[in-house]
């Protein structure tokens, strides 16, 4: 791809360095002097893969950083393997490959805790009830720049839960439940091996979203992952979270490139009357 590539990059380069003036725009008549850059692409693994004309995230090579095949998504020896080998591949001017960045907010709030909470741990209701123990939810305090998540959460009516009310609701309030009720003396062997797996995935999403990092936790988690559930219940997104820590060396802390600050955009996009036809 990156013979493709070079006239573009080349000509990129230009309108760095030396960069580019214009005599005059609609903006400033007297003409100003223009610098281009390439930017990462940022976005959900979906319309990351469309936009950069990836494979499908379903498909059998489905990771965008490594050549881990979906049989040997299990196998966390070939992923160091093959993540070594990417990290250490010469490059020239432009690298697609790590130009397209793993969003944490998509990656780890919407993806890994979720996933944990209703296809893991089944945490849902169909009786229309909240489910035992959620409503202590309601009776913790929290500092203000924490989003509440919904005392509900778990039953049909808990609605939309955003991002960073799936990072409240995991990172405080069922860390504080779970605690009190598998932490315990007299606690299951088996509701504490439980504990001490959603602990691992707590720390992995904690120690990613800081100013500093570690790569032991997530590892500690989907191994226990694996011990605990069938192994089928790894997918491509807890593959993906082990990417992360790549994107960090490149790009530097999560909070300085995720998604957050976009999404409101979406929606607003979303919610302005169109007429349903493209470019009129």
């Amino acid at each position: 791809m990156n013979h493709f590539l070079h006239p573009l990059v080349n000509e990129l380069l230009q309108f760095w360095d030396p960069s580019c003036y214009f005599s005059h725009t609609a903006t400033c008549p007297a003409g100003c002097l223009v610098h281009y850059v390439l930017i990462p692409l940022i976005c959900d693994v979906p319309a990351l893969r469309k936009v950069a004309s990836f494979m499908g995230h379903s498909g059998h090579s489905f990771c965008s950083f490594c050549c881990l095949q979906d049989s040997d998504i299990t196998n966390f020896d070939e992923h160091v393997r093959l993540a070594t080998m990417w990290w250490d591949a010469p490059t020239e001017n432009l690298d697609i490959m790590k130009y397209t960045i793993l969003d944490a907010m998509h990656n780890l709030f919407l993806g890994d805790l979720k996933r944990h909470l209703v296809n893991i741990w089944r945490m849902t209701s169909t009786a229309g009830k909240t489910p035992k123990g959620m409503i202590d939810m309601n009776q913790t305090m929290l500092p203000s720049w924490m989003a509440q998540a919904p005392c509900n959460l778990g039953s049909p009516n808990q609605g939309y839960v955003k991002a960073d009310q799936w990072q409240t609701a995991c990172e405080v309030n069922l860390v504080i439940m779970f605690v009190w009720l598998w932490g315990r003396l007299g606690s299951k062997q088996a509701h504490r091996a439980y504990l001490a797996n959603f602990l691992a995935l707590v720390m992995a999403v904690h120690w990613a979203t800081k100013q500093s990092t570690s790569e032991l936790h997530m590892k500690l988690y989907l191994h226990s992952l694996v011990r605990l559930f069938p192994l089928s219940v790894l997918k491509p997104n807890h593959h993906l979270s082990l990417h992360l820590v790549e994107c960090m060396r490149l790009f530097g802390p999560t909070h300085g490139w995720w998604a957050f600050p976009f999404e409101p955009y979406n929606g607003i996009l979303g919610s302005a009357n169109t007429n349903g036809k493209e470019g009129v």
